[in-house]
């Protein structure tokens, strides 16, 4: 796995050994065609840094513009959720197969307080922050899979997009 944190003062890579625990769940994916690309997200810049990602591999497995876009957004709600509940976190894009279809694998995971009410936070409108508490509910309508676990330790989010969907 490759492990980016873009900031001024630095731009190196490093390897990163594993993923915490919380992204290691069971989902239904048959195999994985990449190694991940995760970016820890502290600051507004790395969101960039991570679209430029997701954008980047919908783009090489053939996804549409619009496709792109949801993934894109989805990368700027996950990513910006962690700088806002938790302070930081790590934000993985990589290749995978959902059913017979190539599609891009997004894993979203920090170690803030968890969602207090995720049942609220995922039927919509429910927000913590003073916003409008759509950023959830409206991820799991866009993408093709959406998986959530979150308790007081953290949260880990994976949403999947198939690359041959519009």
């Amino acid at each position: 796995m490759r492990a980016l944190r873009i900031s001024e003062a630095d731009r190196s890579v490093s390897n990163v050994a594993s993923l915490n625990h919380r992204a290691t769940f069971d989902l239904p994916y048959s195999s994985v065609k990449s190694d991940p690309i995760a970016i820890l997200v502290w600051e507004t810049d790395d969101i960039v840094i991570a679209r430029q990602a997701g954008r980047r591999l919908g783009s090489k497995l053939g996804c549409s513009d619009s496709k792109i876009a949801l993934i894109t957004t989805a990368i700027s709600e996950l990513a910006r959720n962690m700088i806002l509940y938790a302070g930081q976190g790590e934000l993985s894009v990589s290749s995978s197969f959902l059913g017979n279809s190539k599609a891009v694998l997004i894993t979203a995971q920090d170690d803030g307080p968890g969602i207090d009410d995720l049942d609220s936070a995922l039927a919509g409108g429910y927000s913590t922050s003073g916003g409008i508490g759509l950023g959830l509910s409206g991820l799991s309508r866009i993408s093709d899979k959406f998986e959530i676990y979150s308790d007081a330790n953290g949260t880990c989010v994976k949403v999947t997009f198939r690359a041959d969907t519009i």
